[in-house]
């Protein structure tokens, strides 16, 4: 297979937690490069290039490697509401508490959600 002219080894850089071992050819359907790489967590993932060259840039093997931090889970009917009252009151033409603009004070204020069983 001809390489293009503007083709660049990545072999062994180094992209966040991944390493780059070889390429594995172009496989994409518009002929994008394929690379191997190790992640620090010991797994391995196939990348494109696009995803190792170009912002944002891939930087763990998988949605669930262990060395990516984790969203916040908690809060999340809390967080809902809030948004949804600063977007209903924007709607409106209501003006939403100054205080308010903030998630923690909104929280402070009004507080958690109740756990329904």
């Amino acid at each position: 297979m001809k390489r293009r002219s503007d083709w660049v080894d990545l072999t062994g850089q180094k992209v966040g937690k991944l390493t780059v071992l070889n390429s594995v050819g172009r496989t994409s359907q518009h002929g994008q490069e394929r690379w191997q790489c190790q992640c620090e967590c010991g797994q391995q993932a196939l990348v494109y290039a696009g995803q190792l060259l170009k912002p944002p840039f891939r930087e763990y093997c998988s949605r669930d490697c262990p060395l990516r931090p984790k969203r916040p889970t908690f809060l999340k009917k809390e967080r809902y509401c809030w948004y949804k009252a600063m977007i209903k009151a924007r709607q409106e033409g209501v003006p939403f508490h100054a205080q308010w603009r903030k998630f923690e004070a909104f929280l402070a204020a009004v507080g958690k959600a109740p756990i329904l069983t």
